[in-house]
């Protein structure tokens, strides 16, 4: 008798344990519609990107890991309302932010794999040969008008990553294209009506290699494109790289002037994102290498000839670094940094997130930074300014994820124009109370905030449990799963679910100044 009731307590508990998660999770997701927010909604896959069309609807991209593979996708929401109006599946890897035009219909741009490339070695191959992918969608009905593919060049390793709209309303995107050691970069024009290839210039013909990573594509006032990146040198032994900038022309891709910042040693310059004011000027944002740290670098180029107008170099305190991470320029041409800054320890490490503003002529106007705290984490994912948004009126926000003390939670700060003070704050925690990682943002017409993040499904005192049962199923090992639950920078997707939420009208106790 004893030994059945042990046997039948056995039963029970292993049963528990194994039902255990996902009763958790299911509690979780019962919550009420958290205060501050219009809406929230929550569906199991890794988001990527959002954008916004005329209508208000929301588009946004990430990877499928539902059951379906991996696969990106592309959703379309009600702005309103948060429900979902439709979902493709991509026939190729989604990279770029989605960009709609007029008619609400939506540019998707990435890679396609085309097989394996040559390679030096057995097997005969040393990697797959991806192709750049771009694809225009109705956003009435999301079928696919049309999808082109194009080789960067170089028979390699090829991908899209920046897609923009030129004013004659067809699409460009840029995206690099290595040879085994060296990146280069490919742009493509084509015709929106058909995807046809209207022209493509790449950098394969210039005396330059670039830094992968580094990479920005804008359309100026007059047709155009200027293509943005860090070019290396090709010196052995010798790492110096600086802001190359370059403007194509709209019907052609012949490239009108082509400039470096600095254009003499020392260069160790590396370029974030690339802004353009009402002007048509280009402000490049990025960071410089110093003795101890970074300094962050904002550059102002002349529109219509790649001329230097001003250059500021922003430094914080000694051993600091000081990395950009978003730039927007607003009616009046002030220009808005968000940033962030790490001490420089390893053993107690303490990391700030920075606002900055600098006028149309590059004096700074003010500087606020949020005091961090001790964190084994990364710098960029854990106390970061992901984002600066500006909203109606030139309401300024600021968007990222934070620590609190336990865990990354996300954070909405409205900051006043004057001076950077914090006029209003609404922070996200997700129903599980665990890690919460911003991942892309937009504001609406009316001047909400929607927010997509990964957000952890479940407790974490749960995850390891999780593990456990994951691999008595057959699924990979404990460590494994242990190891990527932990990866804050790109959260696993066996315990992270999209979530995708609305801000409440915000009433500032504070009027934003004209």
């Amino acid at each position: 008798m004893k030994k059945r009731r042990r046997v039948l307590f056995g039963i029970i508990g292993l049963a528990i344990v194994w039902w255990l998660p996902d009763l958790v999770e299911w509690w979780h997701r019962m919550r009420t519609v958290p205060p501050g927010l219009a809406w929230e909604i929550q569906f199991r896959d890794t988001p990527s990107n959002i954008a916004m069309d005329d209508d208000g609807h929301l588009l946004v991209t990430g990877m499928s890991v539902a059951g379906n593979g991996n696969a990106s996708w592309f959703r379309k929401h009600n702005g309103e309302t948060g429900d979902e109006i439709w979902r493709l599946a991509a026939d190729f890897v989604i990279q770029s932010i989605p960009v709609a035009d007029s008619n609400n219909d939506v540019y998707l741009a990435g890679s396609v794999t085309r097989g394996y490339r040559p390679g030096p070695i057995a097997p005969p191959f040393s990697g797959p040969d991806t192709d750049f992918a771009m694809s225009k969608v109705s956003g009435k009905n999301r079928a696919v008008d049309w999808t082109r593919s194009f080789d960067g060049g170089l028979n390699d390793t090829d991908w899209a990553e920046k897609l923009v709209l030129a004013t004659d309303g067809n699409p460009v995107a840029a995206g690099f294209t290595p040879d085994d050691t060296r990146y280069f970069i490919s742009v493509e024009k084509v015709d929106a009506r058909d995807g046809r290839m209207l022209w493509q210039y790449r950098t394969r013909d210039a005396p330059a290699v670039f830094w992968h990573g580094s990479l920005a594509l804008v359309s100026d006032n007059v047709g155009g494109v200027v293509l943005a990146s860090t070019r290396k040198s090709n010196e052995p032994f010798k790492e110096k790289s600086s802001f190359w900038l370059t403007k194509l022309r709209g019907n052609s891709g012949y490239s009108d002037w082509t400039v470096e910042f600095p254009s003499s040693a020392p260069q160790s310059h590396v370029l974030s994102d690339l802004a353009v004011t009402p002007e048509g000027d280009l402000v490049a944002m990025g960071y410089h290498a110093k003795d101890r740290g970074r300094n962050l670098v904002v550059v102002r180029f002349g529109g219509k000839d790649g001329r230097l107008v001003w250059s500021r170099d922003i430094d914080a305190d000694t051993h600091e670094s000081l990395e950009p991470s978003s730039v927007v320029v607003d009616a009046n041409g002030d220009v808005i940094i968000g940033a962030r800054s790490w001490n420089g320890s390893l053993t107690l490490p303490l990391f700030d997130v920075w606002v900055l503003k600098l006028s149309g002529d590059g004096t700074e106007v003010w500087r606020q930074r949020d005091a961090g705290k001790p964190t084994p984490y990364d710098a960029g994912t854990i106390c970061a300014t992901r984002k600066v948004l500006l909203g109606v009126g030139g309401t300024l926000m600021s968007v990222g994820s934070f620590w609190n003390g336990k865990n990354a939670d996300v954070r909405v700060d409205w900051l006043s124009r004057s001076d950077g003070s914090l006029l209003r704050s609404l922070t996200y925690d997700g129903a599980a109370g665990d890690h919460d990682l911003f991942r892309d943002a937009v504001v609406t017409p009316s001047g909400d905030v929607v927010v997509v993040l990964s957000s952890s499904r479940c407790p974490g005192w749960i995850k390891p449990l999780k593990a456990f049962r994951y691999r008595l199923s057959g699924g990979r090992d404990w460590r494994s799963i242990h190891s990527e639950t932990n990866n804050l920078d790109d959260a696993d997707p066996y315990n992270y679910d999209s979530i995708l939420w609305r801000s409440l009208p915000v009433r500032l106790n504070n009027v934003q100044e004209p």
